[in-house]
């Protein structure tokens, strides 16, 4: 057999007929050796090569020294560009993404809002709870949102709630409430290095008060078509968690976009402004 080798046998007889000194004994396996020894050196050089070669051709991997993760972005649900080649700003959610237009100039602060609102897919609400063991608390909660489909936008954000959720308990007490939504949600600010709290990193503050639609009006229908259409899961969520189509009625509208504090915005300017 390959690697061992037949002991050679004495010429006596009793030797001949006495199993035990039928013996193997080993080879040398020097070969074999060095041929795994060769081949885990050219996989490990392989190995390094590759890494080298992705972290010099990706700019999400090495950026001033610092390492990043490409960002993960949902499966391309409208044939979009790639965020990774081309220009515009990724919004991503669930299963859609969006690529937009860039943002405004900072001190264009009614079209910042407008833009701000109109391309966020989310967020931050806050109410006045009523549970009982944070009543009167403000208490922040994260929401779906929208101001219309894709290519038609309204200024009014437009939500999904149900009555089993802390917001919609505490909005049938005081429907007062705050909205905040930021750029960071896209991937403006990480393409250009922007920390969530930089200002340059823009983010709205809108008060109001939250009211339902009624159902079976005109309204009711785009608020429909505008959540729908940005986020397409919801048509499957349970009938018997009674959900409804709300809207924020904007009161104040604040937006800090650049150094030197937030400007209030003048609501008819806002609802005048023009997505870019």
């Amino acid at each position: 057999m390959y690697g061992y080798k037949m002991a050679k046998p004495s010429m006596s007889s009793e030797n001949l007929m006495d199993p035990e000194h039928q013996t193997r004994t080993h080879a040398p396996v020097s070969k074999c050796r060095y041929f795994l020894m060769g081949l885990g050196t050219t996989l490990f050089a392989t190995a390094i090569a590759l890494a080298v070669y992705q972290a010099t051709s990706d700019p999400f991997l090495f950026k001033s020294g610092k390492t990043f993760k490409r960002p993960q972005i949902a499966a391309d649900q409208q044939g979009l560009q790639d965020p990774v080649k081309d220009k515009g700003v990724v919004v991503a959610s669930g299963s859609v993404r969006t690529t937009w237009p860039d943002p405004p100039p900072h001190d264009q602060v009614a079209k910042v809002a407008r833009y701000i609102v109109h391309t966020s897919d989310w967020a931050t609400v806050a109410t006045f709870s009523t549970q009982k063991v944070t009543e009167g608390f403000p208490f922040g909660n994260v929401l779906s949102v929208s101001d219309g489909p894709i290519d038609k936008s309204s200024g009014t954000p437009y939500m999904y709630l149900t009555p089993l959720d802390f917001t919609a308990i505490d909005l049938e007490k005081d429907n007062r409430a705050s909205l905040t939504m930021s750029e960071a949600q896209s991937d403006y600010c990480h393409k250009k290095d922007f920390d969530p709290e930089d200002p340059r990193c823009a983010r709205i503050l809108i008060t109001g008060e939250i009211m339902k639609v009624e159902n079976g009006t005109a309204e009711w229908g785009f608020a429909e078509a505008a959540m729908f259409s940005r986020h397409p899961i919801m048509k499957s969520w349970p009938t018997d968690h009674k959900f409804f189509f709300a809207k924020m009625n904007i009161m104040n509208i604040f937006v800090l976009d650049y150094f030197g504090g937030a400007a209030k915005v003048d609501i008819n300017e806002y609802f005048s402004a023009a997505m870019p």
